[in-house]
């Protein structure tokens, strides 16, 4: 009954995942959007991501807000065991 769904190939989609995407020319773009833009979704479930062309960062809708998951590379964020 349950079962994933597989894009890119005819292979079967891995036991573990919802969806698997399937490419050895591309990978996968997270939605862009400007901090306006992200500001303005109604109501974010958590764990949404984006890509924020305002910071050039990776955010993810937590119950705290937005929050920076990955940043360009010369300015990470501080990884959780520092924070």
């Amino acid at each position: 009954m349950a079962q994933g769904v597989t894009i890119g190939s005819n292979q079967a989609p891995d036991s573990a995942a919802v969806l698997d995407l399937q490419s050895t020319q591309g990978g996968f773009l997270l939605s862009r959007l400007n901090t306006q833009q992200r500001n303005a979704l109604p109501t974010p479930p958590f764990g949404l991501q984006i890509y924020n062309t305002d910071t050039d960062c990776i955010e993810a809708y937590f119950s705290t807000g937005w929050k920076a998951i990955v940043c360009d590379c010369q300015n990470p964020p501080p990884s959780p065991s520092s924070i």
